[in-house]
This record gives structure tokens, sequence and C-alpha cells, in this order.
């Protein structure tokens, strides 16, 4: 199996999303959705908040390791085809700046 991760091959994928329908959220958009699609009395407001039995969602979740940069770039074409997402970004001590010596610039 051939795995493509190109910025060209996300673009198709947003494009597919949105001719096919679906409603792009975040994490936290879906959650709250769902947690007034739970509530027995609800407002106008929060029924068309609500998650609607039918209605078609993609959750879009991006794990980021490495290369924030790559994850920019996927962002402005989110927002290009009017996506919601949720971008987690994970930090080590490699991601922090050092000065050729090895130590912190921080002090620490």
């Amino acid at each position: 199996m051939n795995l493509d991760f190109t910025l060209a091959k996300y673009e198709e994928l947003c494009s597919a999303i949105v001719q096919s329908g679906y409603d792009a959220v975040s994490v936290k958009d879906y959650l709250s959705r769902s947690q007034v699609s739970g509530c027995r009395i609800q407002s106008e407001r929060q029924r068309s908040l609500s998650l609607q039995p039918g209605e078609k969602v993609v959750i879009l979740r991006h794990d980021v390791d490495r290369k924030p940069e790559k994850a920019l770039k996927m962002a402005y074409m989110e927002r290009q085809f009017d996506i919601q997402a949720t971008y987690y970004f994970r930090t080590t001590g490699s991601l922090q700046s050092r000065n050729p010596a090895g130590n912190r610039e921080d002090g620490a």
C-alpha cells in the first residue's frame, strides 16, 4: 500500500469533503454540538447548533509531532475550503531553542 501524505493529496481530501456535503468540524465543536443534542429542552439557537439525525459530519484532527510549517500550510488550505480542524502540537526537548554549545538559551 502506498501512503501519500503530500499537500496535493490533502487538497484532494478537502475537496472531497466539501463536494460530498460533509460538515468538517473541530473536536471542540463536535463535542459541544453533541452535548447540545443530548439536552431535552433546547432553545432555537441550541437546535440550530446541535447535531441532527443523519447529518454528515467529519472530524479532522491533526497530531503535529514534527514540521509545524507543514501543518500551517494545511491550515491555510483548510481555510480556503472553509473547513474546521483541530491541531495537537507535541513539544519535546528537541524542539526547544538551543545554542551551539547545547545549552538552552533560557539558561535552564
